[in-house]
């Protein structure tokens, strides 16, 4: 199964990214917004060819568009350090939520990065990496005034 296989270059990559403190510097960077942060050089590669990237650029620090409409954030830089390790060059496609996991299935595109929670259903259709992050999401509610 050729998902399966790009799947485990995947975590293979992504062990990598968090062993020699590249993750951590992009969290840094995109989560943290220490605007200090510097993350490390590229990698050098021979490229074995694109990886297209599937994400839905409206969840910020995620994925979303800079001021002159480029995907930026977390998973972009993530995925940019994930390929050239991998030794591929990355193309990002922007498109709606709902059409990333057909567009996986046609094969319009080569992977997902896009805040995609693992579910029963999903595993149906994609195969999965391991996790990266994992988001706590709340809900903010005013304190009373004393």
């Amino acid at each position: 199964d050729e998902g399966a296989a790009l799947a485990e270059e995947f975590n293979a990559a992504m062990a990598t990214l968090n062993e020699n403190g590249t993750f951590d510097a992009i969290v840094d960077k995109n989560i943290s917004k220490n605007e200090d942060a510097q993350l490390p050089e590229l990698p050098a590669y021979e490229s074995k060819g694109t990886l297209v990237m599937g994400t839905n650029c409206e969840f910020e620090p995620f994925e979303y568009l800079d001021d002159a409409g480029n995907p930026v954030g977390f998973d972009i830089d993530y995925a940019t350090y994930l390929c050239a390790t991998m030794g591929y060059d990355l193309q990002i496609e922007n498109m709606d939520f709902d059409a990333l996991i057909p567009a996986l299935q046609s094969g319009r595109i080569d992977f997902i990065a896009a805040g995609l929670t693992r579910d029963e259903e999903r595993e149906k259709n994609a195969n999965f990496t391991d996790g990266y992050y994992e988001a706590v999401q709340s809900i903010v509610v005013a304190k009373p005034q004393a």
